[in-house]
């Protein structure tokens, strides 16, 4: 009896210490989270230049995620299973056909005119090195201001984000990185998905 004890202990102990890989989760992600907030943030990478002044944040828009979000819509509305199926080809076609989409935000500490997704470069790094260039969904782009109370009192956010999507479609479950330019300062930052 003992020894049942002690093997099942260690398969709990097993699985509930293996955390999901980021292939994984792109790839399977439907089977691993209950919800799309949940694989967001499971995915979601974050990074700090200038000092925390810039704070950039994004998240890939994968098939899984759009099945997770497609699955909630379907049980809220109680669509039958074709009105699913047409829903999942519409979001398919508009963020993961032959193309590949980030949800994207970048925060600057201090008020600023000039804070706008436009302002920046952003590339799609392949496991091999190669830069994909990336254009902002033009429908999704949202430049607005809230307030952040810091160590120093409070100050503005200038926020920007959107979804930015490249022309071809690159294999994310192999392991990328996105890479952000400032077309106005010297300021760089990358996030990476490494698999």
């Amino acid at each position: 009896m003992s020894h049942l004890i002690s093997i099942f202990t260690l398969i709990f102990i097993y699985s509930c210490s293996t955390t999901p890989t980021n292939r994984e989760l792109i790839s399977f992600g439907d089977s691993l989270a209950d919800t799309k907030e949940e694989l967001e943030a499971r995915l979601t990478k974050i990074s700090y230049e200038s000092g925390g002044d810039y704070e950039f944040k994004a998240f890939p828009i994968s098939d899984t995620m759009i099945k997770i979000e497609v699955n909630n819509i379907a049980q809220i509305r109680g669509f039958a299973k074709e009105e699913s199926d047409l829903l999942f080809k519409l979001r398919s076609q508009k963020y993961s056909f032959e193309k590949s989409c980030l949800q994207v935000n970048i925060n600057k500490i201090g008020l600023t005119k000039d804070s706008t997704i436009s302002n920046w470069d952003i590339f799609l790094v392949d496991n091999l090195g190669r830069k994909v260039p990336t254009s902002p969904s033009e429908e999704t782009i949202r430049n607005y201001q809230t307030i952040f109370s810091g160590l120093y009192g409070k100050n503005r956010i200038a926020v920007t984000e959107a979804i930015i999507c490249t022309r071809v479609k690159v294999d994310l479950t192999k392991g990328f990185q996105l890479q952000f330019v400032s077309k106005k300062d010297t300021v760089k930052s990358t996030l990476d998905w490494s698999i």
